[in-house]
Formats: C-alpha cells, sequence, structure tokens
C-alpha cells in the first residue's frame, strides 16, 4: 500500500500558517493581554502605514483614536476569559494620522497548556462598502426628492396649460408637451443613468437650459428669456450642473417667478477670468418677503452639486423677485 506525503519542499504546518498570515490581505496583529504588539503582516502594513519594525513592541493603541481606547479594556477583557471578540465595525487611525473604517474581530491565543497569554486581532477595511452605502443612501433620497417634486411642478403644468387653453383638445397637446419637455430635462440630469451612447455625448450650457426650462415656457408670452454665451459642458460636469439648474427652475415653478402667471424669469450668460458668470432674474409681479422656499434635500443636493463643481451661487431679494449669481470655473464645466 503506497502512502501519499508532502513534497519535500512544501513548509511544515507551522511555517505554512505563518506564510499564509504573511500575505493575507486583511490585517492581522499578534498582541498581549497588556496590549503590546507582537506580530505585524503587510496587509497591518498596508492597511495602517506603519511598518513591521515600527509596530513591533509599540502598544496597539498606536492605531487607535483618542476616543476610541476606552474598547481595548472591553476586548481585552473578554480575551482574558478566553472568548473571542465576534467582528464589529469600528475606527483606528493609519499613520499618516487619517481614520479608515474596518470590521474588527479578535481571538484569544493560547499557551500550549491552554492558557490565554495573548491576542490575534484580524481588521479589514470596509470604507468602500460604507462609502457605497452613503452613495445608495443619497440616490435614495435624491429619487424621493424629484418624485415629490414631479408631482407639484405636474399640478403646476396642469394650471398653467389650462391658462392658455381654449378646449379639451388643446389643453391635451399643450400639457402632453409640457410633460414630454419634462421627461427630457430629468433624462439631463442623470446621463449615467441613460444609454452608453446618450452618457457619452456633450452638450451646452445653452441648450441645456432650453431644455429644463421648456416645460414652464409659455411660447405666446416669452415669459422665460435667455441670453448670452454658450459653452460645451463635459461629461463629468454635467450632472452637478443639470442638478443645480433644475433646483433653480424647480424653485421658481414652486415658490417664484413661474408660480404665477405674470412671473418672468431672464438667464443671462457671460464669461469673465476664466470664470462662467449666469446671472438669474425672477420677477414675481408681487412684492417679495424673503426666501419663501423651505430649506429641505433640494437645498442639500445643490450645495453637493456646487462644491463639486468648486462653484458659488449669491442670492439677492428684491422687493418683485430674486437675482441669483452662479459664478463657475470653465475647467469645471469643461471636465
Amino acid at each position: 500500500m503506497s502512502v501519499h506525503s508532502e513534497p519535500s519542499e512544501f513548509p511544515t504546518s507551522t511555517a505554512l500558517l505563518a506564510a499564509i498570515v504573511k500575505g493575507a490581505e486583511d490585517a492581522i496583529i499578534g498582541k498581549t493581554l497588556d496590549g503590546t504588539i507582537l506580530s505585524w503582516n503587510c496587509g497591518a502594513e498596508r492597511l495602517f502605514g506603519h511598518s513591521a519594525q515600527e509596530a513591533v513592541g509599540q502598544p496597539i493603541t498606536l492605531i487607535f483614536p483618542d476616543e476610541r481606547i476606552s474598547e481595548e479594556a472591553r476586548i481585552i477583557a473578554k480575551i482574558r476569559n478566553g472568548e473571542r471578540y465576534p467582528p464589529y465595525l469600528s475606527v483606528r487611525r493609519r499613520k499618516d494620522g487619517t481614520l479608515i473604517d474596518l470590521s474588527i474581530a479578535v481571538s484569544p491565543i493560547r499557551a500550549e497548556d491552554g492558557r490565554v497569554i495573548g491576542a490575534a486581532k484580524i481588521a479589514r477595511d470596509v470604507s468602500p462598502l460604507r462609502e457605497e452605502a452613503e452613495r445608495q443612501a443619497l440616490l435614495a433620497r435624491e429619487i424621493n426628492h424629484r418624485i415629490k417634486n414631479l408631482f407639484a411642478i405636474t399640478s403646476g403644468l396642469v394650471l398653467q396649460s389650462a391658462r392658455q387653453a381654449d378646449s379639451i383638445n388643446g389643453l391635451v397637446l399643450d400639457l402632453n408637451s409640457r410633460l414630454a419637455a419634462l421627461a427630457r430635462a430629468h433624462e439631463l440630469t442623470l446621463p449615467d443613468l441613460s444609454s452608453a451612447q446618450a452618457s457619452s455625448e456633450t452638450t451646452t450650457l445653452l441648450r441645456l437650459l432650453d431644455a429644463i426650462i421648456a416645460p414652464y415656457q409659455d411660447h405666446a408670452s416669452g415669459r422665460i428669456e435667455v441670453t448670452g454665451v454658450d459653452s460645451e459642458i463635459g461629461p463629468s460636469a454635467l450632472t452637478s450642473i443639470a442638478l443645480v439648474l433644475h433646483e433653480l427652475v424647480t424653485n421658481a415653478a414652486k415658490y417664484g417667478a413661474l408660480a404665477a402667471p405674470e412671473g418672468r424669469l431672464s438667464v443671462a450668460v457671460q464669461l469673465n477670468n476664466e470664470q462662467l458668470l449666469l446671472t438669474w432674474m425672477e420677477e414675481t409681479g408681487a412684492r417679495v418677503l424673503g426666501d419663501a422656499g423651505p430649506k429641505g434635500f433640494g437645498s442639500f443636493l445643490e450645495t453637493v452639486s456646487l462644491k463639486g463643481l468648486d462653484a458659488s451661487i449669491n442670492r439677492q431679494w428684491n422687493p418683485h423677485g430674486l437675482k441669483i449669481e452662479l459664478s463657475i470655473p470653465l475647467t469645471s464645466i469643461k471636465g
């Protein structure tokens, strides 16, 4: 009977375990019960920035933010009793001072006689998972915000069309036209969710403005006027600019110049010192006391979009309307 044996070059079980620990992607750290670091694998070097030479012999609190140091006492108390500390989410500090979100599990290290003599800690970077969760939450809030706005805007469009229609057929045609324009404007605010071809196409600022304001335009009265220079918008800037403009138009339709038949909106675009300056003028036809719109997710969305563009916005309330000045670096617009 033949007996299978390991190749002579295959490491012993102890050496094999050491090799696995050394090459693991996760940070694997051995420490004494008083918290002194005994071992520090390559994963720990990559994750925390300290070399093994720098870390071994140092207290494990080397990687703890000040407000998290109390965690160590709770962990060690459980380990001394021979219990494994199950995976939990926490934060640790890199060598450069930045903080990192981790999933951490700690197990006791035992001597041959069974005594607990230390602890083995495994830490895994979960920052990408947290960032994705935050992105999904933001997207869900944005969708909720858009749906609420769509109901409010659609109601306004019905009233606008009804004021101008002289027949049921005319009302249907005008309203369908406005709703189709509204749908096109919403597509522009989420180009990455459209087809691959659409996301690769470029557009210009005036073309984007035209698409976004089209649902509110009364062609007979010309209550909306857009003038000035045009500029191509790069793919990376399109969503942010579209969201900002869409929020301005939405607020005008709900609370401002486009909420009343006598309201007027003029938009002027010019270039000045490598900045694109957009002046947004609303005339409501009635005295305005101040910002009538509530501060909600729309304002947050606008703030996030402006930050991504390195842009600034200034609002000035006039006796009968609102003036908004939006300044965006050309380098941000062209992406």
